[in-house]
């Protein structure tokens, strides 16, 4: 049974958890031209992205967000701790699986999913923007029609799929999650079948992303 298809249910216990050792993975495993533990970049190092999990992983688990607040107050914890931007992708990411969770509706998490970003409220949808200007990454600029450092009148869903374009976090908002769900967590399924070994199975699953994106 895929994963998108599990009915939703919220344990913050559970979210904090798993948001920590995921981070935890994602610095651990090898995945060439990315931050590891072996391998640092020139502003980055592996004690960062520790630090930046660490400082945000009650936020992303908190039952008492709105989708924006929980983003915006993730970037500026991480920025309170750390000098550049390390995780705005992974709070993006983890913010809307969590959100999702806290719906109090009878749904799939696919469904949760869609529902948050459909209905994302105009004031979420500035405090996403403002999350994205402070953390600042790399290659942010200015669409022809649309700046996140301006005013932005339209839906979260419409402001994903035009920057989806050249991003993929915002492909996989567009998408609900679709690539996510039915290429990276089935490859992932099916590495660990092969090699019984999670971190040489998540750097598999990464080769298999790049390949394919």
């Amino acid at each position: 049974m895929n994963i998108s298809e599990y009915k939703i249910k919220f344990s913050e216990h559970k979210v904090k958890n798993s948001y920590i050792r995921a981070c935890n993975l994602d610095i651990t495993c090898i995945k060439p031209g990315n931050v590891n533990i072996h391998a640092s970049h020139t502003d980055t190092t592996s004690e960062d992205f520790i630090t930046s999990c660490t400082v945000t992983s009650k936020i992303i688990a908190s039952p008492k967000m709105s989708l924006g607040e929980r983003i915006e107050n993730s970037i500026i914890a991480t920025k309170n701790n750390v000098t550049t931007n390390t995780n705005l992708g992974i709070i993006l990411l983890c913010s809307l699986f969590s959100q999702s969770l806290c719906l109090k509706k009878d749904i799939t998490l696919t469904e949760a999913i869609r529902d948050i970003i459909l209905n994302c409220k105009k004031q979420d949808i500035s405090k996403i923007c403002n999350a994205i200007t402070i953390a600042n990454p790399g290659g942010l600029g200015t669409h022809e029609k649309f700046d996140v450092r301006s005013d932005i009148k339209i839906s979260l869903f419409e402001l994903m799929q035009i920057s989806s374009e050249y991003d993929q976090i915002s492909r996989q908002y567009s998408l609900f999650f679709k690539d996510i769900f039915n290429f990276i967590i089935p490859n992932l399924h099916k590495s660990l079948s092969m090699m019984s070994d999670i971190k040489l199975a998540i750097s598999y699953t990464f080769l298999k992303t790049l390949a394919k994106y």
